[in-house]
């Protein structure tokens, strides 16, 4: 990450969004979170060093994946969107461009 090239197209990037803010257009982000059948948070075991960790089910089975698009103002309400799947699959580009468009 420290690869001129890199630096070089970090720098563009941010000089990019400058622009787009200054001229006012709203910008999103896309993000993803799943939920999986059967996790649960009960408790967080603490070891003397302060290292822990939740209780997990090891058969995920189904799950629910969560997509919404994001800006300053917190969550577009409008696009959440909530697709029933399983451990191996998530949204598929037909549902992607379906749910985007």
């Amino acid at each position: 990450m420290d690869s001129t090239d890199f630096i070089a197209s970090r720098a563009s990037y941010f000089r990019k969004l400058d622009e787009i803010r200054q001229n006012g257009t709203l910008t999103f982000y896309q993000d993803k979170t799943w939920f999986n059948s059967g996790e649960e948070k009960r408790t967080i075991w603490i070891d003397k060093q302060g290292q822990g960790k939740m209780r997990t089910n090891q058969r995920k089975g189904l799950r629910l994946a969560l997509s919404a698009l994001i800006n300053e103002n917190g969550f577009h309400h409008q696009s959440i969107d909530l697709l029933k799947c399983d451990q191996e699959h998530s949204m598929d580009s037909m549902h992607f461009i379906h749910w985007i468009g």
